[in-house]
């Protein structure tokens, strides 16, 4: 009997309280939407308004987006701020700050022409439904997956090199670009693709090597020089003993490689890329460049072949060169997939 007695009397003093606190309930500051802009008498924050206004995406150039001040029990009343989350990610480990990290942009009234670069070259082309809370402008960009343009965030996808936009050659820009779109897709299609990508792309690159398939790409654990190695031997479709060829990734359905040689190492230690990077770097370039553009920088070679090389059909010059329909077909496989997911490429 006394233990209900006791029940019932903590269920009535559960309801006294809230009955007592009901009239002094305050707002806890959790709900507030902070990835909205108000309008400003300063020019380039006026312009991030109108942007926000035309397309509900906001864009920064400082990290701390917001404050406020909040009271907790025990604690008291302090300022909270809120931070854009670049590097971390729920599930995962924050990769470390020496390998990833970025510098914020110092005077933020030089930043029009990226601003209207993003407005009208890249905004646009987001395909409709894809998820991007925010945009978050800086200088410096290091990421553990070697991106220096753009990176997908928790929260923001962040745009490098601002303090350079406006002496970037149209080129770099159409990579920037380029670089934007992949990190919305790139991911997904890491995920959600991995059957497809190994039945349709990867597989256009184990063909060229079916006795080394397991060599061709490199992974985190990998000796970069043997898989380097065995990516070209043996094998009937490229002629082995001849540096040129080794040196050329485009002969396995490469177009760029694992990492970038330190200064004065050769072209031969550009070692074949992990899968998530062949993935992400043709995802980069076919949405930086047309068709054409992306044939000429990546659908041949010349190179100079060695001077004991014997083949009848090189010029005087010692140059050949080489085609890489591999590269060609990869490109069309991949476009094709980027088109399912909503983007759209001039003919």
């Amino acid at each position: 009997m006394k233990k209900y007695i006791l029940f019932f009397s903590l269920i009535s003093l559960l309801v006294w309280s809230c009955e007592k606190d009901e009239g002094n309930l305050s707002p806890s500051g959790l709900e507030k939407n902070w990835f909205v802009l108000e309008d400003s008498d300063d020019p380039i924050d006026h312009l991030r308004y109108e942007i926000f206004r035309s397309t509900g995406i906001p864009i920064y150039y400082n990290d701390t987006i917001g404050s406020e001040q909040r009271n907790s029990p025990g604690i008291g009343e302090y300022t909270y701020y809120e931070v854009l989350q670049v590097f971390y990610s729920p599930g995962s480990t924050t990769p470390s700050p020496l390998v990833a990290n970025y510098t914020l942009h110092q005077d933020k009234n030089t930043l029009e022409s990226l601003l209207v670069f993003l407005r009208d070259e890249v905004i646009p082309e987001i395909p409709a439904g894809t998820y991007l809370p925010s945009i978050l402008i800086v200088d410096t960009l290091n990421t553990s997956t070697g991106d220096s343009l753009a990176y997908k965030g928790l929260n923001t996808t962040v745009v490098g090199q601002a303090h350079r936009f406006d002496e970037m050659p149209e080129n770099e820009k159409a990579l920037l670009k380029g670089n934007f779109l992949a990190s919305s897709i790139s991911n997904v299609l890491l995920l959600n693709e991995a059957e497809w990508l190994e039945e349709n792309f990867y597989a256009l690159t184990y063909d060229l090597n079916p006795d080394n398939k397991d060599y061709l790409y490199n992974t985190e654990t990998s000796m970069y020089a043997v898989y380097r190695a065995f990516a070209y031997w043996p094998t009937t479709n490229i002629p082995p003993k001849v540096e040129a060829y080794q040196q050329t990734l485009g002969l396995l359905g490469f177009i760029g490689p694992k990492s970038k040689p330190r200064a004065g190492l050769a072209e031969r230690n550009w070692y074949v890329p992990t899968k998530d990077q062949d993935v992400q770097q043709y995802c980069q370039a076919i949405l930086a460049y047309s068709e054409e553009e992306f044939m000429e920088l990546y659908g041949s070679k010349i190179v100079q072949r060695p001077d004991d090389t014997t083949t009848p059909d090189i010029d005087e010059s010692g140059e050949e060169l080489l085609d890489f329909p591999t590269v060609r077909a990869k490109y069309y496989v991949m476009k094709a997939k980027l088109q399912e997911y909503g983007f759209t490429f001039e003919h």
